[in-house]
């Protein structure tokens, strides 16, 4: 299996278990979803090959912020300029 962000191969092995299993495994070098499961298996899936070639993704934490805001306190000072106090 290859993971479609960055293009690490990984080795996926598939076991047959008694009991259902729910899961979901992501990419250990970007943290893309390579699979998810809800069954009778269980999927045993290890590093092969580490690959950096990521496509460009949205930080979800940074999306609606609208831009960068300063650090420390801003406060005006009287004059009706906003200074930050770091």
């Amino acid at each position: 299996m290859t993971c479609s962000n960055c293009g690490s191969v990984y080795n996926v092995r598939k076991v047959k278990i008694i009991m259902r299993d729910k899961d979901v495994y992501n990419c250990d070098v970007c943290g893309q979803e390579l699979m998810s499961w809800n069954g009778g298996v269980m999927y045993y899936i290890t590093l092969v090959e580490k690959k950096e070639n990521h496509k460009k993704r949205i930080d979800e934490s940074v999306a609606g912020l609208g831009g960068l805001k300063p650090k420390g306190n801003t406060k005006n000072n009287g004059g009706g300029k906003k200074t930050n106090n770091l």
